[in-house]
């Protein structure tokens, strides 16, 4: 992350001397607090301190980051609106949604890769699920719950995809995304 981080850095410095001239919006589709929100604050920071203009970060939350996409979809192509999401915005979203607003492929351009985030599978210590085998032979079995983004998060689809997705008892608990109020 720091070596990504100091390349976005270097190559702001190299940009035009004019820009930027004023605020700088990063939107975050997804979640206060969760890592594209963390990392955009960041990144966020050190870029207002390089360019000694605001950068301000907004979470743009639901659809499954959709709502945040078009916003960025949508802005002037000027630079003084960035996305910060993650992978799964971009795979995911055109192929579960029928119809959006946006071109996924067309209407973005990818500047840099900030991070690589691990998703793990945790489970209670006292619980008898200690490896992803045990958690795929308790779903045949009974009810296993895991909480998620919602349909299409990449959570979804990494623990579907871990445990089989027709096996019965496994049951997403969605959380929801709220904006700070």
């Amino acid at each position: 992350m720091m070596v990504m981080g100091a390349a976005m850095l270097a190559m702001a410095s190299a940009s035009a001397q004019n820009f930027p001239n004023r605020l700088v919006k990063i939107i975050v589709p997804q979640a206060p607090g969760g890592a594209s929100d963390a990392l955009a604050r960041i990144v966020g920071q050190r870029l207002g301190e390089q360019w000694k203009q605001p950068v301000v970060i907004e979470n743009r939350v639901g659809a499954g980051g959709n709502i945040g996409m078009e916003a960025v979809a949508r802005s002037a192509p000027d630079g003084y609106t960035i996305l910060m999401s993650y992978v799964g915005t971009h795979a995911i979203n055109p192929s579960l949604y029928k119809k959006l607003s946006f071109d996924a492929d067309r209407d973005f351009a990818a500047v840099a890769t900030i991070a690589t985030v691990p998703f793990v599978a945790i489970a209670n210590s006292q619980n008898s699920i200690k490896t992803i085998g045990d958690l795929a032979v308790a779903a045949k079995t009974r009810r296993v719950t895991y909480g998620s983004a919602g349909n299409g998060s990449v959570t979804t689809c990494s623990a579907r995809c871990s445990a089989q997705p027709r096996v019965p008892g496994w049951s997403m608990c969605p959380i929801a995304a709220r904006r700070p109020r």
